[in-house]
């Protein structure tokens, strides 16, 4: 598995196994169930909503104990159903990256975690970067904001 559809199927089970202890969890059910299906015809597409199901009561028993073991096996497991599926439909990746970003962009109130944190300022990070010669250089990072040059 190459590295963007393994960063793809990492994130997507992560924030599936987060929505699956949200109120906002029938809209990701019904669009993941949709997809898999499309991508999965024949048994296993059916069978995707029980293994949902399971996984969201899971979800929601490691939530309510505390149990974050409990949820990165969740994580886990997910990322080897969705990058199975990506192996093996590679053609399928863009769909779910589009699912990833409805699920990631939902109003606040669509997905409003009962167990979650209260909110807090993010850290400020800042970051030199000095480069030389005529080569390429990259710099990456999350919410990433270039001021001047030198």
């Amino acid at each position: 598995m190459d590295l963007e559809v393994s960063v793809l199927t990492a994130t997507a089970a992560t924030t599936l196994v987060r929505q699956m202890t949200t109120e906002g969890w029938e809209r990701v059910h019904s669009a993941l169930g949709a997809w898999w299906r499309k991508a999965r015809p024949g048994p296993e597409g059916r069978a995707v909503d029980a293994h949902l199901a399971r996984s969201r009561a899971t979800a929601l028993d490691a939530r309510e104990s505390g149990d974050h073991g409990a949820e990165q096996e969740l994580v886990d497991e997910w990322k080897v159903r969705l990058g199975t599926v990506l192996a093996e439909r590679p053609q399928f990746a863009d769909e779910l990256r589009q699912l990833l970003t409805q699920w990631q962009c939902a109003p606040p109130a669509a997905v409003a975690d009962r167990w979650a944190e209260p909110a807090v300022e993010p850290a400020r990070a800042d970051l030199t970067v000095h480069a030389s010669g005529r080569g390429p250089f990259n710099v990456t990072g999350r919410d990433l904001h270039a001021t001047g040059q030198e």
